[in-house]
């Protein structure tokens, strides 16, 4: 059955204008399955981990950003798009691909953040962060380290003949197949 379903997009100017032209896009997805059947006498399919976690964490860093002195701000304009329907095929973050709020050419990078409280506190799993630009790899790695409790990651998924295509399954996927480098948090 045919239903409408919306993303949700906010931007924040970057401070320097030479540079405000350029987007780095956050994004996470606010979609779950709903009900379905029962796994283990339960057919409520909790989205708590997938995707609220990730929502939640995007809207923090959205409000930390936006309440930040202009100074403080990142040069470069950011993006924050909340996908929907990627449980039902990458379908939001498609139609966002097709159909940017600013030119994809003008998007630098996708940060996607997708499950993010299901690891141990102190780790994440990145894909695909050194897959089109080594440089965006580097920096995750740079920023990371820099902090004062850095995470530790795994690239377990990040493999291309992993079996799971984690790669391939998260609305980052719809922003590389434009060639839009990316890093998939999960």
């Amino acid at each position: 059955t045919p239903i409408d379903a919306w993303n949700v997009v906010a931007a924040l100017p970057g401070r320097d204008p030479t540079r405000a032209a350029e987007h780095v896009a956050l994004g996470a997805h606010y979609d779950h399955d709903g009900v379905g059947t029962p796994v283990r006498g339960d057919s409520v399919y909790n989205g708590a981990d997938d995707d609220a976690s990730g929502t939640a964490a995007l809207l923090e860093i959205a409000e930390r950003f936006s309440s930040a002195p202009e100074a403080a701000r990142p040069a470069r304009s950011l993006l924050f798009v909340w996908h929907t329907a990627e449980e039902k095929g990458l379908l939001g973050s498609e139609a966002y691909a097709d159909r940017p709020t600013v030119p994809a050419r003008d998007i630098v990078a996708q940060l996607n953040l997708d499950m993010v409280a299901r690891n141990s506190p102190d780790s994440l799993y990145l894909v695909g962060s050194r897959r089109l630009s080594t440089e965006l790899g580097a920096l995750v790695e740079t920023v990371n380290r820099a902090q004062p409790r850095p995470f530790a990651f795994d690239y377990t998924w990040d493999a291309p003949n992993h079996p799971e295509q984690i790669y391939c399954r998260s609305d980052h996927y719809n922003y590389a197949k434009l060639g839009i480098p990316v890093t998939f948090f999960t």
